[in-house]
């Protein structure tokens, strides 16, 4: 047991404060076999210390540890229970970050526990800081209940500095796939506030010319390059932009940054929203759809889930086009109903164009109109209509309307 040391700058600090540390997503933690406690120095000098602390395994523990072994990770060197060893600055919070005091050194049972690599510094002679991670030392422990454990901290203590605290934590290592069954059950959102969120972007502005009618959501995960199986993005995000949950999971399982990939702020786990209106459009959505437009319905009210139409751009049609334009294989020239006609003098690269609805190269007549630059009028074929010979390189969407 360390002698507590009346030092006025830690004289408030207790032996065992009641402190808690932030929650690891990754981790459920079973039983604290340490409680919190103060890293005490032995003079008031400062310098190098050194406190050592004494935990024991209860016999149960000792079963969950064995009976884990290789269970996770299919590998006998590793265990789904596992013991931690965390480090916390002692600061008025709710929950603390995990952080190591200067100069830390660690041994279990005599035998040196790794560190973290030091974050690289440009500066010469400044001091090296760790990332502040969990230490798992379950490989360093005695699995058993006879025998207790022995924790050696050595550290550089400064009177002007801040007090740390240590604690260890019996927990079990959770798999991306397991966060991702507990968050579609707790974090998944009413498509009904997705469905106001673009109802109010693409609101026109009576005083403004020029309004956003439509948006363009990708299907492709900014992270993964490929399609997205789980859309989600942070509550605290205000863009509609989602990345694959599964994915984020397991780059986050590997580095823990917690960064949202579109917007490039924080994106901690207890904030992940799953989308609950993509994540529809991610399931009825065509295998070849990458990118789905979304405006909304004429006479639709906010606050409809239905107020918002999707329309799927098929992008199979363009690998085949940009083929055989490689292969120099002549293209077919598609012919297209026009319902207005241009004037003289006009510039002929924009014309407007009107299709019937559900028609492999059409659009509905609600669905907006299209630009068809580099196209060249021929002699009129009826009163109402024009034939047009288009000279674009990739062909027309295939759009049509889910619900």
């Amino acid at each position: 047991m360390n002698q507590r040391v009346w030092d006025p700058l830690i004289v408030w600090y207790p032996e065992h404060p009641k402190v808690r540390f932030k929650p690891l997503p990754f981790y459920d933690t079973l039983y604290a076999l340490h409680e919190p406690a103060t890293l005490i120095p032995n003079d008031n000098v400062g310098g190098p210390q050194e406190n050592n602390y004494v935990f024991s395994f209860a016999p149960q523990h000792v079963r969950d540890i064995v009976s884990s072994k290789g269970i996770f990770t299919g590998s006998l060197a590793e265990y789904a229970v596992q013991v931690q060893l965390r480090f916390c600055r002692l600061k008025a919070s709710y929950e603390l970050d995990d952080a190591y005091p200067p100069d830390m050194c660690v041994k279990v049972n005599d035998q040196l526990c790794p560190l973290p690599d030091p974050i690289p510094t440009k500066k010469p002679g400044e001091q090296l800081k760790r990332p502040g991670r969990p230490l798992s030392i379950v490989s360093l422990c005695h699995l058993s209940s006879a025998t207790p454990n022995r924790i050696s901290v050595t550290w550089t203590y400064s009177k002007f500095g801040p007090v740390y605290a240590l604690a260890v934590y019996l927990v079990r290592k959770l798999s991306p796939a397991t966060l991702l069954e507990r968050l579609k059950v707790t974090a998944l959102g009413n498509p009904v506030y997705t469905t106001n969120e673009i109802k109010l972007m693409l609101r026109q502005d009576p005083d403004c010319q020029i309004s956003t009618t439509t948006l363009r959501w990708s299907l492709m995960c900014p992270l993964s390059k490929m399609r997205m199986a789980t859309p989600c993005r942070a509550m605290t995000c205000s863009h509609l932009q989602c990345f694959d949950l599964l994915f984020f999971l397991q780059m986050n399982e590997r580095k823990p940054t917690w960064i949202c990939p579109v917007c490039g702020k924080p994106a901690p786990f207890s904030m992940l929203l799953i989308d609950g209106l993509f994540k529809e459009v991610a399931e009825k959505a065509p295998r070849d759809c990458c990118e789905p437009l979304l405006r909304p319905r004429r006479g639709s009210s906010l606050g409809s889930p239905a107020s918002v139409r999707v329309l799927w751009s098929l992008t199979s049609l363009s690998v085949v086009v940009m083929k055989k334009l490689a292969e120099g294989t002549p293209m077919p020239t598609p012919k297209l109903a026009l319902t207005g006609c241009s004037r003289e003098g006009e510039d002929d690269d924009r014309v407007q164009a009107r299709f019937p609805p559900l028609a492999p190269t059409l659009v509905s007549p609600t669905a907006g109109t299209m630009h068809l630059p580099n196209c060249k009028r021929v002699p009129r074929t009826s009163q109402h209509s024009y034939v047009v010979q288009s000279q674009l390189r990739q062909p027309l969407p295939l759009i049509f309307t889910v619900f």
